[in-house]
């Protein structure tokens, strides 16, 4: 009922804001912030004297912490002074849920990348995993700027932290920025899966780019003459784990790694199965 009521005055005008808001204020009608965050993303520009309100909802419970993140996202560049304002939240977890909503809103967010940027000291392992990511998700750009910053990231002691480098310094790539190649790839010996799981999608992603008709010649330079030598040489690491994620990087690369097909054919005599398997399949894709 307080849902379909909360809708039915998101289409009324500035007193149903009003209205409407005056419910966010009002700790008695909790169970209806979540559907008054939605109308008031219903009504557009009505709704952007009450950002700050709304903003201060991220802190609440999932249910109205994610409306009001919607609406924060569909009314787009007024929301972001609140959300930066966020940043400074003494709770972790409103500042990762500001910087998330910070990276939907993307490009309309970008003037702010610095404030953005200097979460990446954070003292929380969730807000510095975060903060990489949403500099990549405002513009792989900006993401460039602040790369050196990001690679420091890489030795983290937080496998979370690690793998969101991961993925933001794969947008700094796509962006056209190759100088941090060979640390990027360094993490194919990483021992936390997740690390490991996010490279691979990242080189799984470039050597995607790296392949089709309007290609950047930058980049298949870089992959060829950097990324596919370190991943090979990775096929003689201790790990067998080290082994099976350098065979699937091979693989993801394409004929890009097709000089290094003498090192797979040696890994189908790998004493460990896994290791032969994403060999083969590697084989496969490079063409050998």
């Amino acid at each position: 009922m307080q849902e379909e009521a909360a809708r039915a005055l998101g289409s009324h005008g500035h007193k149903a804001a009003e209205l409407v808001a005056s419910l966010l204020d009002n700790v008695e009608k909790a169970s209806a912030w979540p559907h008054a965050a939605r109308a008031l993303g219903d009504m557009g520009e009505l709704a952007v004297p009450y950002l700050p309100t709304l903003a201060s909802l991220l802190g609440n419970s999932s249910e109205t912490r994610d409306a009001a993140a919607d609406t924060l996202v569909r009314i787009g560049a007024k929301s972001v002074p609140s959300l930066v304002e966020l940043l400074r939240d003494p709770f972790a977890s409103t500042r990762v849920k500001a910087l998330r909503t910070l990276g939907r809103i993307g490009i309309e967010a970008a003037t702010h990348v610095q404030a953005v940027a200097l979460l990446l000291a954070d003292e929380a392992p969730t807000v510095r995993a975060a903060t990489a990511q949403t500099l990549a998700s405002l513009r792989q750009e900006h993401a460039v700027s602040y790369a050196q910053d990001l690679v420091l990231l890489l030795d983290e002691d937080e496998p979370l932290v690690r793998a969101a480098t991961i993925i933001a310094l794969g947008g700094v790539a796509k962006a056209g920025a190759f100088t941090h190649a060979t640390s990027l790839v360094r993490c194919l010996e990483d021992d936390d899966a997740l690390v490991v799981k996010a490279l691979l999608e990242v080189l799984a992603s470039l050597g995607q780019q790296a392949s089709r008709s309007d290609r950047n010649a930058r980049l298949v330079s870089v992959l060829s003459s950097e990324v596919a030598p370190f991943t090979a040489a990775t096929l003689r690491a201790r790990s067998a784990a080290s082994r099976c994620a350098a065979a699937e990087a091979l693989g993801s690369l394409g004929a890009i790694a097709a000089p290094h097909a003498s090192v797979l054919v040696e890994c189908l005599s790998d004493a460990n199965a896994s290791v032969r398997r994403s060999a083969a399949a590697a084989l496969g894709c490079v063409g050998s």
